[in-house]
């Protein structure tokens, strides 16, 4: 399915794929720089694969994105 909007490159999504998804926070504030929020967002995001049944291989959270 391809998919666009006005801020994002069109993005193919296809099954039995790997995808890498990145983000960062607006102006690269530090906003996450306390642990027990990258905690939360990580216990949040690996939730959410489990619902859908997608295989989380490697992550990263950083205070600024």
């Amino acid at each position: 399915m391809l998919r666009r909007s006005d801020h994002t490159p069109a993005h193919l999504f296809l099954d039995d794929t790997l995808y890498f998804i990145t983000g960062a926070i607006y102006q690269k504030r530090m906003l996450i720089a306390d642990s027990a929020l990258k905690d939360t967002l990580l216990d949040l995001i690996q939730g959410y694969f489990a619902k859908y049944s997608w295989e989380l291989r490697h992550w990263v959270i950083l205070s600024n994105h």
